[in-house]
């Protein structure tokens, strides 16, 4: 129930890496982003191994996420 997710479009993305102090309570110095293809079914991010995400394709994605921290993605789990 603590995690906060925020979700926006790509034209406020730079604003919101550019003003991290305003906007988030933490925040890392470096980011990387990763454009990922989801197949025509149903498949699990996973990040850091703290947290996941089921999304259902055919579908592209962009993800902006901390240097460093591990993204992983698998056929879902769970229907």
């Amino acid at each position: 129930n603590r995690l906060q997710i925020h979700k926006t479009n790509a034209s406020k993305v730079n604003d919101l890496l550019e003003n991290k102090e305003q906007h988030f309570r933490i925040f890392a110095d470096k980011y990387e982003q990763k454009s990922l293809k989801i197949p025509d079914k149903k498949m699990q991010i996973t990040f850091a191994d703290m947290g996941f995400m089921h999304l259902k394709g055919p579908l592209n994605l962009k993800i902006v996420y901390p240097k460093g921290m591990h993204l992983s993605i698998v056929e879902a789990m769970f229907e």
